[in-house]
């Protein structure tokens, strides 16, 4: 019993004395550990975007994604940062510019970030074309002209467009936009402005583009009522989601999650 007792007093006297230099380390170790989270903040928020990143509606190797002002194939995704080949838009078909570009996973919770992708299974995005018509030019016999030669392109790639409108509407259970292209008319100064928006195939945007010129500008040279004024056919513009004017369509990018 004595030994037992004995034991016991050298196991508190030990502790005590030992008790300031623990507390002592512990002090040091918080504004230690605090320091060493706040040199790896980018490193630990892009582990965690990471399996965002890879979720269900997450992006893959091969997805075609936007990230601010660059947009590209994903070729790599890592634990802390993704690669992407880079492509030019401007090339109507965006063709590869020859980069690798390098982005940290944590891109995804920067707020300013503009993070896009397309939805799974979609290979469509939209144009916008603008026309400037004399401002005395019928404008329901210009819309149905122009409606028309729109129409005779888009039938010759709408069954590829339809099967992916309802593979989207089953794998997503939600309604899914027309994509039918459509025209609106606005009164501009210069004369009557048809806006023309279409839906074009990703890899054959720059073939679609052409076919619809073609299209347009046949059928208004072909008839002498329809005279462009003004800046008459502008060039072809994607259109821009949030502008507002874009038709609702599974072709505009989706923010990956």
């Amino acid at each position: 019993r004595r030994r037992i007792v004995v034991a016991l007093v050298v196991v508190l006297i030990l502790g005590f004395s030992l008790a300031p230099e623990l507390g002592s380390r512990a002090t040091y170790a918080g504004p230690l550990t605090a320091g060493i989270a706040v040199a790896l903040q980018n490193v630990i928020l892009s582990v965690a975007a990471y399996f965002f990143l890879i979720g269900r509606y997450g992006i893959r190797v091969g997805d075609r994604i936007q990230i601010g002002d660059v947009t590209g194939d994903v070729v790599d995704i890592g634990l802390v940062r993704l690669h992407l080949v880079e492509l030019d838009p401007s090339s109507g078909d965006a063709r590869p510019t020859g980069r690798i570009v390098t982005f940290s996973n944590s891109v995804v919770f920067q707020p300013t970030s503009n993070f896009f992708k397309q939805l799974p299974g979609s290979n469509f995005a939209w144009r916008r074309i603008s026309l400037t018509l004399a401002a005395d030019v019928d404008y329901g016999f210009a819309q149905r002209l122009i409606s028309g030669a729109v129409a005779t392109v888009y039938d010759t790639y709408k069954d590829e467009l339809d099967q992916q409108q309802h593979a989207l509407q089953r794998s997503l259970a939600v309604h899914i936009g027309s994509t039918e292209p459509r025209t609106r008319l606005r009164l501009e100064q210069s004369g009557l402005e048809i806006v023309v928006l279409y839906p074009v195939i990703l890899s054959r945007a720059a073939q679609i583009d052409d076919l619809m010129i073609h299209a347009l500008l046949s059928t208004i040279e072909s008839e002498p009522r329809l005279r462009l004024v003004g800046g008459g056919l502008t060039s072809i513009q994607p259109v821009d989601a949030t502008a507002g004017n874009a038709p609702p369509s599974p072709a505009q990018p989706q923010p990956a999650k």
